[in-house]
């Protein structure tokens, strides 16, 4: 589990600033957004939210977000996948941080794809929740 959003910051910006860049990936650094953002959204759905990919966006490209439409989400057999209606992406992003927090890996691991396929994302979501205190789990 890798996040400590700070740390695998620092050894992604590390690992990209260095020698080693031209080597073989280490394997903590050996992560595929768009794998592991499918991998993530597959499980997520029924919480309301995704990681969506946001390419042109001025927010830069994977973004989590709340289904602006949670009652058109369904599955292949037509049942609705998200009861939840998210007020706005910022409520998204409080309840991931939480329950990353509270140690559950698919939302660390959402968080963790943030911070390599668009760290401004991952940026907005810590200034967001810092400037909202959210507070540390207990």
């Amino acid at each position: 589990m890798l996040f400590l959003m700070p740390d695998l910051n620092r050894r992604y910006v590390a690992y990209m600033n260095s020698d080693l860049a031209d080597d073989e990936c280490p394997p903590e650094m050996d992560i595929d957004p768009p794998i592991l953002i499918a991998d993530i959204n597959a499980t997520v759905g029924p919480e309301g939210w995704a990681i969506f990919d946001s390419f042109g966006s001025d927010n830069g490209p994977w973004q989590i977000q709340r289904f602006d439409d949670p009652d058109e989400w369904t599955d292949e057999a037509g049942n609705l996948i998200s009861p939840i209606a998210w007020e706005d992406d910022c409520d998204v992003w409080m309840m991931v941080v939480s329950k990353a927090r509270s140690g559950s890996e698919i939302h660390q691991r959402a968080l963790d794809a943030l911070m390599i396929g668009n760290p401004l994302e991952a940026a907005a979501i810590v200034a967001w929740i810092a400037s909202h205190q959210l507070p540390a789990s207990t």
